[in-house]
Order: C-alpha cells, then sequence, then structure tokens
C-alpha cells in the first residue's frame, strides 16, 4: 500500500466512525502522543513488533489530526540516510510538542497560517516516524498497511469530546 492509499483508507475509516465530524485535532494529537509513549516502550526493549505498531498508529493519529484541522494534504516522507534513532525520536517529540502549543507568533499569523503550520511539522513528524524506522530496520510505509489493517474493521463509540473508543 502506497502512503498516500493509506491515507485516503484511514480517512474514510474515520469519517465513517464521525472521528472527522466530532473529533479535534488536539485530541488525535494527544492520541499520537500516548503512541509516542507506546514507541519508546518499544524502543527501550529493542522490540521491532512494539515499534512497527507504534509507528503505524502514530502515522493514523497525524493524518486525523491533520485533516481535522483542515491543514494542507500531507506530505509523503522519503528515505533519507539516517542513523540515530535518538534523534530522531528527539525531533518527533519537538515537533509533536510544537504543534499542540505552537509559539504566540505562529498564532499572531491567524487561523489560515496556523493551520499551515502546524500541518507542515505533521508532515515532518511523519519523516521522522520514517526515519526512526530506517534506523531500526523497519519499513514505514509497512507499518502503515499494517496499522490500516488492524483498524479498519475496528468498531467502537465516538466519546462527547470526540474521542474514539474501541470496542474490547
Amino acid at each position: 500500500m502506497d502512503f498516500m492509499s493509506f491515507v485516503n483508507n484511514v480517512l474514510v475509516w474515520s469519517n465513517d466512525r464521525g472521528i472527522l465530524e466530532h473529533g479535534t485535532s488536539r485530541k488525535q494529537l494527544y492520541k499520537a502522543l500516548s503512541e509516542v509513549g507506546e514507541l519508546a516502550d518499544g524502543i527501550a526493549k529493542g522490540s521491532l513488533d512494539e515499534m512497527a505498531d507504534a509507528l503505524g498508529d502514530i502515522a493514523v493519529c497525524l493524518v486525523n489530526a491533520n485533516a481535522l484541522l483542515e491543514a494542507p494534504p500531507l506530505l509523503q516522507p522519503v528515505r533519507v540516510q539516517t542513523s540515530d534513532t535518538d534523534r530522531h525520536f528527539s525531533d518527533l517529540l519537538y515537533l509533536l510538542s510544537t504543534a499542540l502549543c505552537p509559539g504566540q507568533e505562529v498564532l499572531r499569523q491567524g487561523e489560515d497560517k496556523t493551520a499551515v503550520y502546524i500541518g507542515r511539522l505533521f508532515s515532518f513528524a511523519l519523516q521522522e516516524l520514517h526515519n526512526i524506522s530506517e534506523c531500526n530496520g523497519l519499513n514505514f510505509f509497512e507499518c502503515c498497511e499494517t496499522a490500516w489493517h488492524e483498524i479498519k474493521d475496528r468498531k467502537g463509540y465516538l466519546t462527547a469530546d470526540g474521542v474514539f473508543v474501541k470496542e474490547g
């Protein structure tokens, strides 16, 4: 599955479950940060399965967050020479925390420019996920495809706050 198919599949799935109608970009970003904790756990344990699962789940959250923000389309991550998981993980945390609390200079530019800025942060965060996967011998797009196959038939409900809670 290529990246754009993944994005389109996630958006259809999220729309069908009301996430795009009732959710918020901020709630999806918090969910992504929760998954970043799982990624950190996988890195600490050296568990490729846990890392792969978390990488794909974070990507799902970023796709939703970007759509809810109505930001420009995400940029497809590309292969780069990389070797430092810790640096890329640190950059990922920086990008996500900046998206959560952008500086006042960004907020003063107006809503449209803020959405573009934060949307680009999401694209850069996806690039860091790709870099982390490469550092650990994983294929980022396979991680995304696996995440898609895990959620595509998932049932659940949306809370009043716009958070999807899976059944079971």
